[in-house]
């Protein structure tokens, strides 16, 4: 009888131990969550001079290389990422670039529910009958410096 009550009780104190360590471990790293979705800027298509540029058939092997992590098996060849930063010659993608004309919206959006059904918009397969290509998003934001790193 009491080596089953000291158990219970050592059995006890342990749960108790690690409840009151864990407890502090995630009182030191508060989570916050916060909505990312409003004050987006959208504009339709590519710029001028770079249509098609990131089109899937030329950006293919950066975006097979981005899913290497998920690659389980040793034997299964690994895409190799190709030098250079995707779009980088695309004035979208530039950090200064003049974005005030573009149109303001709240995420989640779909450009292409916004043109007009027709049986010719089956070209692309995404949408049905309803227009397909290229459209921009670009959110301007500040990370904090409490917030950097997290």
């Amino acid at each position: 009888m009491k080596t089953t009550n000291i158990s219970t009780f050592l059995f006890t104190m342990a749960i108790v131990f690690l409840v009151s360590i864990s407890s502090n471990i995630f009182a030191q790293t508060p989570r916050e969550r916060s909505s990312f979705n409003e004050n987006w800027l959208f504009q339709k298509d590519d710029p001028s001079g770079a249509e098609g540029i990131l089109a899937y058939e030329k950006i293919k092997d950066w975006v097979r290389a981005s899913g290497n992590e998920f690659v389980l098996t040793s034997d299964a060849i690994k895409s190799i990422r190709p030098d250079g930063n995707l779009g980088e010659d695309v004035n979208y993608t530039k950090s200064g670039f003049d974005d005030s004309n573009w149109r303001k919206l709240n995420l989640p959006h779909d450009w292409s529910i916004e043109g007009q059904f027709d049986e010719k918009n089956l070209t692309g397969g995404e949408g049905g009958f309803l227009p397909s290509g290229a459209a921009w998003y670009r959110k301007h934001f500040t990370v904090s410096e409490k917030d950097k790193n997290r």
